[in-house]
């Protein structure tokens, strides 16, 4: 009867040792367990950089840098490029600027039976930019919707926005509540490339109104070229800072999502977990983009109690 205990003393003093040793040698615990940390020939790959392409590059970096063993490829391409790779397996983790529409998911289910997963993981502003010496004092609310609408706002005879392969264009229509459709003939929205066209179409364009994201803007801006304020309903003007972006004071913002398949390659769903975790979302802060799982609060330091 006493032997079950002794097996249970030994096993206790082994973990105790075990533990010292890990603590003192500093040994990584996923070494221990075969398969939980990236071998020689693992691979992940990345697709959607072009949407954020300062953001992405140090989340791969700060990646790396826990998994100095795992090759990473990084592609580019907007939304619907980056689901094309998901879906016909080139990529392991899409980024995104709008999440998969229906129909884009019955083509994964259709393909082979899976579907995708996204997750929103950081915010960007979507902003409007002029050519300096022609930018309006504000974009109000209903320039707002009627952009939404597909239509240029009063005072821009042409509107320059990312291709609508890329997914901002109907980033900025849900940000609106406005359905997604295309602009009318004759409507003066002109679709370009990327965000760098349009910054070299505003600057040779003045008058133009240019619309883009945060996430994919250089910093700082060209010469030459400035951001529009934007009013809010209570009637204050404001710019896409980090800070007016992170506490809900811009009112026009969308999402950077994260997906990766239902049934894919594991380290596209360890990427992603790694995204959504509280360490990836402090990696996302430190790049200098607005976390989307974590939240900015005022913090009020003063020497009397509070409430008096």
């Amino acid at each position: 009867m006493r032997f079950p205990w002794r097996q249970a003393r030994l096993l206790v003093y082994l973990m105790i040792v075990a533990g010292l040793f890990l603590v003192r040698g500093r040994v990584r615990w996923e070494s221990l367990f075969p398969g939980s940390s990236p071998g020689a020939g693992d691979t992940l790959v990345v697709a959607g950089r072009d949407l954020a392409p300062g953001l992405v590059d140090r989340l791969v970096a700060f990646y790396q840098r826990d998994y100095p063993r795992l090759t990473i490829v990084v592609g580019g391409g907007g939304t619907n490029r980056a689901l094309e790779d998901l879906i016909n397996r080139q990529a392991d983790v899409a980024f995104l600027v709008r999440p998969p529409r229906a129909e884009e998911q019955r083509l994964f289910r259709s393909a082979d039976g899976d579907t995708v997963l996204w997750f929103s993981v950081a915010l960007g502003g979507i902003a409007f930019l002029a050519e300096e010496s022609s930018r309006p004092a504000r974009l109000t609310e209903q320039d707002l919707d009627k952009l939404a609408r597909g239509e240029a706002p009063p005072g821009f005879p042409r509107v320059y926005v990312p291709d609508p392969n890329r997914g901002l264009w109907d980033a900025l229509q849900a940000s609106r509540g406005s359905p997604a459709r295309d602009p009318q003939a004759g409507s003066g929205i002109v679709f370009l490339k990327d965000e760098a066209e349009i910054l070299a179409a505003l600057r040779a364009d003045p008058g133009a109104l240019g619309v883009a994201s945060t996430l994919a803007l250089p910093e700082p801006l060209p010469s030459g070229v400035v951001m529009v304020r934007v009013g809010d309903a209570s009637g204050k003007a404001v710019l896409p800072t980090y800070e007016n972006i992170g506490l809900g004071e811009y009112p026009v913002t969308h999402a950077l999502y994260a997906s990766c398949r239902n049934r894919g390659d594991i380290q596209g769903a360890k990427f992603v977990t790694h995204l959504t975790g509280a360490r990836g979302q402090r990696q996302i802060e430190k790049a200098g983009c607005v976390p989307a799982l974590l939240y900015l609060r005022e913090v009020v330091l003063t020497t009397h109690p509070m409430g008096n």
